[in-house]
């Protein structure tokens, strides 16, 4: 239990908020009933596509920067630029402040110096406003010091760099496009140039055996319906008995008319010579 949040609630009011650990689930209590448990970041993600993004961006900053929660005075840095986004989260979501969540997920220290209320009129001051203003991806990289270099290694796609401006970034997102639709297009003239085995309509298989297409395809069903696949329709033994002989006399092929192998009588075009 030692890994794990807790989160006193009486009557849907915090009445504690302890020091928690950034790997840790919330125990969601109701007096001496536990109602559950949940993850904070899982419930993070259910804002706007482009919210979530950003504040997924800033938050693999935190780890990759502080190696895990920020334990530094960079706490209500991060804080600021989390905030509008924060507030953009739909509420239902959580059984209390995402602010604070968030804030004690990631930042704890700045939390234990704040105090709650200090979170809580921030908040409140920002959802008085209209609409939040987000802040801008060059905005965002003055303000965390995000070099190009951390922004392609760490793939940050809302969030700026420093070092280069909005048009260059744009120019090198085009050069990247081309390259891959060129290795794209690549590739799939290599894949029409592989050999393929010929159709049929190449292979014309019914001239060979002296009939028409439609003919051919019709025996090639009745073939595949029989259930003995290859054998002249003459060989297929009856459905009443399979000791009986294959039938000999008047067996004619069905498409072609000619008389199968083994007929005594003679065809039609015989009998009139």
């Amino acid at each position: 239990m030692s890994n794990r949040l807790r989160l006193v609630v009486d009557n849907g009011v915090v009445l504690e908020w302890p020091a928690l650990p950034a790997s840790g689930e919330i125990e969601v209590r109701l007096g001496a009933c536990i109602l559950g448990t949940f993850k904070p970041r899982a419930h993070w993600r259910k804002g706007t596509a482009f919210v979530r993004q950003r504040l997924a961006e800033i938050e693999r900053i935190i780890e990759t920067r502080h190696g895990g929660a920020c334990d530094t005075d960079d706490g209500e840095l991060y804080l600021d630029v989390a905030l509008p986004h924060l507030v953009a989260l739909p509420v239902g979501a959580f059984p209390t402040s995402p602010v604070l969540l968030w804030a004690w997920t990631l930042c704890p220290r700045l939390v234990e110096e704040r105090g709650r209320e200090w979170f809580t009129a921030r908040e409140a001051e920002l959802r008085a406003r209209p609409r939040p203003a987000r802040m801008k991806a060059d905005t965002i990289a003055v303000l965390l010091g995000i070099r190009d270099e951390e922004r392609r290694r760490l793939k940050l796609r809302t969030i700026g760099a420093v070092d280069r401006s909005a048009a260059q970034r744009k120019a090198d997102a085009k050069v990247a496009h081309r390259d891959r639709m060129r290795r794209v297009r690549a590739k799939q003239w290599l894949e029409r140039q592989a050999p393929k085995a010929p159709s049929i309509s190449s292979l014309k298989p019914w001239e060979a055996e002296g009939i028409s297409r439609s003919g051919w395809y019709a025996k090639r069903r009745l073939l595949a319906s029989s259930p003995d696949v290859g054998q002249p329709l003459c060989a297929i033994p009856s459905s009443n008995s399979t000791a009986q002989p294959p039938v000999q006399h008047g067996a004619s092929d069905p498409v072609t008319g000619a008389p199968v192998e083994g007929d005594p009588r003679p065809s039609a075009g015989a009998r009139a010579a």
